[in-house]
């Protein structure tokens, strides 16, 4: 809440990344006191009690493994190719796998997983959504958000003989994008009217990123992976910061109450030339220089050593290089046997 009493809200990542809002070094009472904090990782997930909205590992490298990374993105609202055997189709965030015998195919995973990069030695600081994430799917060729709790306003209330009988269906607290009216092609090429369109994910019916009318690229969803990701598009800065900064500053100011008032705790000041965040500020009026505050500070700046490039690597699919091929020389050898048999 800013001096004007009006509540502003600011992202952490553009928190993190903001210009200094003052220079607090000259109104040091006392040096700082440094305590360093032990390095933290994010572990990022959310509600995935809806159907199909479970993810099959507890992290999008853990799902990778068993097939080597080898899983091929294929866009259209047309079905999974035959010759595929992981597949992944970005409209819906769904997993597949392909029976290279009988050509079925069977869903596998939502692309719901946890961001945990499981850096050995590393604590956790887990934020955990209370929100569900929402599956997509083709429904009468339609893409359709799957939020399956019911209605909002699905209470009932029976009277009778003086008592009273409630029924309540809880509804949880789902999110999606509000895209507006679209059209889609479907079936035989039939033209479906403009319809409401929303989805959990940035992506078309054919696996397209969405624009909207006035030509703003949708370059973000609401899973946690991948470049279009939370994590990489909101938290990564954050995770930096915990991995390698976030020290605690303990020292006294001697700050004006006409800086007080200004202070905006969502931008960071400057001490010693070095950026960092207000935790706390503890103080008594009326303020005098014999009566300093008590101010905790939290770093900003990495310190060395750090890899971030590895250590919040997006890893990506590897696109399938050869199909399977079943035959059999069984028939084959018979026919030749018989022609043999005939022939003698």
């Amino acid at each position: 809440v800013n001096a004007g009493r009006k509540a502003v809200i600011r992202l952490l990542k553009d928190s993190i990344g903001a210009t200094a809002s003052a220079d607090w070094t000259p109104l040091k009472a006392s040096e700082p006191e440094i305590n360093y904090t032990p390095a933290k990782q994010l572990r990022l997930s959310a509600g995935t009690s809806f159907k199909e909205a479970e993810p099959a590992a507890d992290s999008f490298e853990k799902f990778l493994k068993p097939y080597g990374g080898i899983i091929t993105e294929f866009t259209g609202d047309r079905d999974v190719p035959d010759e595929l055997y992981i597949t992944y189709q970005p409209s819906t965030g769904r997993y597949y796998k392909r029976d290279i015998v009988n050509k079925k195919k069977k869903w596998i995973s939502s692309d719901f997983f946890p961001w945990d990069k499981a850096t050995p030695g590393v604590d956790y600081l887990e934020i955990t959504g209370k929100d569900e994430c929402v599956p997509m799917a083709f429904k009468t060729g339609l893409l359709t958000p799957g939020y399956l709790a019911g209605a909002v306003n699905i209470n009932t209330t029976l009277r009778g003989a003086a008592k009273e009988q409630g029924e309540k269906k809880q509804t949880p607290l789902a999110f999606c994008f509000a895209m507006g009216k679209t059209n889609q092609i479907i079936g035989a090429g039939a033209l479906v009217e403009e319809y409401y369109f929303g989805s959990s994910l940035c992506r078309g019916p054919k696996g397209e990123y969405f624009q909207d009318p006035g030509g703003n690229v949708y370059r973000y969803s609401l899973v946690f992976r991948g470049e279009d990701g939370a994590f990489n598009r909101f938290f990564k800065e954050y995770d930096a910061v915990l991995r390698h900064a976030d020290h605690v500053y303990a020292v006294q100011m001697n700050p004006d109450k006409a800086g007080l008032l200004k202070l905006d705790t969502s931008r960071p000041v400057m001490l010693h030339g070095q950026r960092m965040m207000v935790e706390s500020l503890k103080y008594a009026l009326p303020l005098r220089k014999g009566r300093p505050c008590q101010v905790k500070l939290r770093s900003l700046k990495l310190l060395q050593p750090y890899d971030l490039d590895k250590e919040q690597e997006l890893v990506p699919m590897t696109p399938q290089q050869a199909t399977w091929k079943v035959f059999t020389y069984f028939d084959r050898d018979m026919e030749l046997r018989v022609q043999e048999l005939r022939e003698q």
